[in-house]
């Protein structure tokens, strides 16, 4: 009957578990996809495997591939930590075999669900924990001590090599479980625990490894330059707590009939509060909207994303989506104060040197046109990514290689990118743009962003960023966006001044034949007292009622304390509201 209840409280749990992962962080999962770039081949494969921990990596690159598609990040996750719970369970059930400890065969895999959580936590260091558990179980299984000895000792180094500081762990606890199961000369595996020591020490000395912390700790699976939260120690301190608790209970008698089901309640109540306590700690709720925002960014499901952007907004990044999305649509100058926008950084936030933020600053340059500094951002975010890189910017740089004519470069990243799954057919259907400025020129997107290129590369920082933003407008008027940020960048600073010199240098030509919504709202701002050269640059006279109705309601209401809000209700999706009250 117990073997039966551990088999359905498993199946549960991952049931449990996979829709979880599914519903509640799906787009966490879409967002690690990104992290590790898998490419098959055997060149790959043996620079992978040749280092230190490497194979775990390799398995980890192999398995992250699929998260793009939904619904298997939350399996693949859900399937490896449940079996971790199974083999921690195979463990136990050696040391207490009479003892029904569903709580502690699930603590590390709970531990390392919150660390799951985390997108600077690497999935490798899962499977060096599954790997080490198989190991345990499979020394344990040897019935001679001499092969026994002989297969441990090749497994440290061999186990180090492949999956890497897990190693440590696995010297350790084999020694603990074979002196809890009382294993014949049990006291002698503690050489299993100096050799691991010695072999991390060497891989430090000779550089292997850059440091004493990756070679012995489980930040060998951590974001490198990034200092790991205490979480990412749970999962290997709870596994030598396990062992050590079931040691001790294996000493009582084993629990019947009422006080079994006293005791699986108990633990199942205690899971659940841990389970519930660890989520609200360590989910990292707070980047979870960004996360959203660049899956349909990559997608392009630009209707989504002014899904998501509807009230108040509070996060430059949140508004940079929001704004890109409307310039893709051709909707930025027409509907940006329709939004809630918060000065210059709405447009584009100062780069904080992660990949996320360069390749969504790469995305932004693209759309105004600017290829030659959304080449520079994705280049620079490639380079900070772990692993190969983003897969994202890799085709972005395709892209802006085919677009100036690199074709020798952009054939290197295409042949690249064939090597990967999902990327792959994407891939081989930029061939056909190589050597070919025909085919580039008639595309319509390479094409409209060649026709955007200045004659001069913009990285030589000889113009301002604005006048750059001329040049790509005047070299193709059919781009709207160039002229639509830059008119913008003044309108969210409030810098009138240039932004009436904008106007009267393009309007009623190709690049501004006429003018949108809130560039009119803007224009009478500025022409207040001149009605004529309003309607001399084509606003309308609906434009031109409601604002002679907004000044009526502003004077009538001046005096009033919460004369924000009252303004708000009716024209706070005005540019005349964000000049006055923002």
């Amino acid at each position: 009957m117990i073997k039966h209840t551990k088999t359905i409280i498993a199946s549960m749990l991952y049931v449990a578990l996979a829709l979880f992962l599914q519903l509640h962080s799906a787009f966490h999962l879409f967002f690690i996809e990104q992290k590790q770039l898998f490419l098959f081949g055997k060149d790959a494969c043996l620079e992978t495997v040749s280092q230190v921990g490497g194979g775990a990596v390799y398995m980890a690159q192999f398995l992250n591939q699929f998260f793009i598609y939904p619904y298997a990040g939350a399996i693949i996750t859900a399937t490896l930590l449940i079996l971790i719970a199974i083999l921690m369970q195979r463990i136990l059930e050696k040391i207490a075999p009479n003892h029904p400890l569903y709580l502690l065969y699930y603590l590390p895999p709970l531990a390392l669900l919150m660390m799951h959580f985390s997108f600077n936590y690497f999935m490798q260091g899962t499977l060096a924990f599954l790997l080490m558990e198989l190991a345990i179980l499979g020394c344990l299984k040897i019935k001679s001590l001499k092969v026994r000895s002989v297969v441990l000792g090749f497994t440290v180094p061999l186990l180090f090599w492949v999956a890497g500081p897990i190693s440590n762990l696995f010297a350790l606890s084999f020694w603990l479980v074979a002196l809890s199961t009382k294993q014949a000369h049990a006291h002698r595996y503690l050489l299993l625990v100096v050799e691991s020591v010695l072999i991390s020490i060497a891989s430090v000395y000779f550089a292997y490894v850059g440091s004493f912390s990756l070679a012995f700790l489980p930040d060998y699976y951590y974001q490198l330059k990034l200092v790991p939260d205490s979480i990412l120690y749970y999962a290997w301190v709870l596994f030598i707590a396990v062992i050590l608790v079931s040691y001790w209970i294996a000493k009582l008698q084993p629990w019947q009939g009422k006080r079994l089901l006293v005791s699986i309640s108990i633990q199942a109540v205690f899971l659940i509060i841990l389970f519930t306590k660890g989520v609200s700690i360590y989910d990292d709720a707070k980047s979870y909207p960004i996360k959203k925002l660049d899956y349909h960014a990559r997608m392009q499901n630009w209707d989504e994303i002014q899904k998501l952007s509807q009230g108040k907004l509070s996060n430059l990044l949140y508004m940079n989506y929001l704004n890109l999305a409307l310039a893709e649509k051709g909707l930025l100058a027409q509907k940006a104060f329709t939004y809630d926008q918060r000065g210059a950084f709405a447009l584009q936030v100062k780069s904080n040197k992660t990949t996320h933020v360069f390749a969504l600053l790469s995305d932004i340059y693209f759309s105004m046109g600017d290829i030659y500094i959304a080449q520079q951002q994705a280049f620079e975010g490639n380079q900070g990514e772990e692993g190969r890189g983003n897969p994202h910017l890799w085709k972005r740089l395709i892209q802006t290689n085919l677009i100036i004519g690199a074709y020798p470069v952009a054939e290197k990243y295409i042949t690249m990118l064939e090597k990967s799954l999902y990327y792959a057919d994407w891939a081989t259907d930029q061939r056909r743009f190589l050597y070919n400025d025909k085919a580039v020129e008639a595309d319509p997107l390479l094409g409209s962003k060649r026709k955007c290129l200045p004659s001069i590369n913009n990285l030589s920082k000889i113009n301002s960023h604005a006048e750059d933003l001329r040049k790509i407008a005047e070299a193709n008027p059919q781009a709207t966006q160039a002229i639509e940020y830059l008119g913008c960048q003044y309108l969210f600073t409030k810098d009138l001044k240039r932004f009436e010199q904008l106007v009267v240098d393009y309007y009623g030509t190709p690049v501004l034949p006429q003018l949108p919504q809130s560039f009119q709202e803007a224009w009478i701002a500025v022409n207040e007292k001149d009605p004529s050269r309003c309607k001399a640059f084509g606003v309308s006279p609906q434009n031109m009622g409601q604002f002679k109705a907004y000044r009526s309601y502003l004077i009538k209401n001046k005096s009033a304390h919460n004369i924000k809000n009252l303004m708000v209700q009716s024209y706070g999706h005005t540019y005349w509201y964000y000049l006055m009250f923002k």
